[in-house]
């Protein structure tokens, strides 16, 4: 029962940090319209906080590259495969140009783009963190940025709460 649990939180993470579907283009926003999507305040204590947080990076699939609790810090780093350009087989019909182009645009096919995610929690001293979450490839992949970041703290603060209900100091 509790690995189905784990499997659907990954499943759900994962579907959040990766939109495949939606449009490369989404909304740009201002940095303190940025910050503040990105920020979440978090009750529960720092230490369960930064587990939890360290845990939801674990089940979307991030590799953890460091983790610092005394700062508050969290890197995890993700691959995302490199599609080759649609139009690559346009430019082949094209003639002999379209050869040096399609060649050029060759060398991208399977190749990998490594994405930095980071947390960064603050202690607020009163039973509560601070949690700011910078995820760039959520932001370049999805329109609803927002959304997106509001389901990945609702997992954060629902791991909380189990290492809270758990007794965990």
């Amino acid at each position: 029962m509790e690995k189905l649990i784990r499997q659907s939180i990954s499943v759900c993470l994962i579907a959040c940090l990766f939109f495949s579907g939606c449009a490369s283009s989404g909304p740009k926003y201002t940095g303190q319209q940025k910050q503040q999507m990105e920020t979440n305040v978090i009750d529960g204590s720092f230490n369960n906080v930064f587990n939890a947080t360290r845990t939801v990076f674990l089940n979307s699939g991030l590799v953890l590259q460091q983790v610092e609790m005394s700062s508050g810090f969290i890197l995890g780093v993700i691959n995302v495969d490199i599609k080759p350009s649609k139009w690559r087989w346009c430019w082949l019909v094209l003639g002999v140009i379209g050869i040096i182009i399609f060649c050029a645009t060759q060398d991208n096919a399977g190749r990998h783009q490594e994405y930095n995610i980071t947390a960064t929690l603050v202690d607020l001293k009163n039973n509560s963190v601070e949690v700011r979450l910078q995820t760039p490839l959520l932001e370049q992949q999805s329109n609803q940025y927002g959304l997106a970041l509001k389901r990945i703290f609702a997992e954060i603060k629902k791991q909380t709460l189990i290492l809270e209900a758990a007794g965990r100091k």
